[in-house]
């Protein structure tokens, strides 16, 4: 799975279980996946998936701001979310904001796996 390097980190150490995505990613709950910067990467460590669901943006509750590592800042998270997802945070209007707020994401809960248990070499296909 596929994590911008500034939060590998947080990953593998478990301060971030959770992330978001637009693409209905294709995961299975209880198998594991090699988290990587990019898909020519090495694997810098496993995580193992917890939880799948729908959601939007404006449904994240405080409980998953804390998961995805920006715990009371969800302004600067959705910023950060806009800016990866390759939308432009600062020239976005009021109502292109809603938009992206009510947005379907997927919501993918995991945790740390520190011993491989099954033979996946890598992301999912995108």
């Amino acid at each position: 799975m596929l994590f911008k390097p500034d939060s590998l980190d947080d990953v593998l150490n478990a301060r971030k279980t959770q992330t978001v995505r637009l693409k209905q990613p294709r995961l299975k709950i209880g198998k594991t996946y090699a988290v990587q910067t990019s898909f020519r990467s090495p694997s810098k460590g496993r995580i193992r998936i917890t939880g799948l669901r729908q959601g939007t943006l404006r449904a994240l509750n405080d409980a998953d701001l804390a998961r995805e590592g920006w715990a009371g800042r969800r302004a600067e998270f959705e910023q950060y979310f806009a800016q990866v997802n390759h939308f432009a945070p600062k020239t976005m209007s009021p109502d292109d904001w809603e938009q992206l707020r009510d947005t379907p994401l997927w919501v993918i809960d995991f945790e740390p796996a520190p011993n491989p248990e099954s033979d996946d070499t890598g992301p999912p296909p995108a």
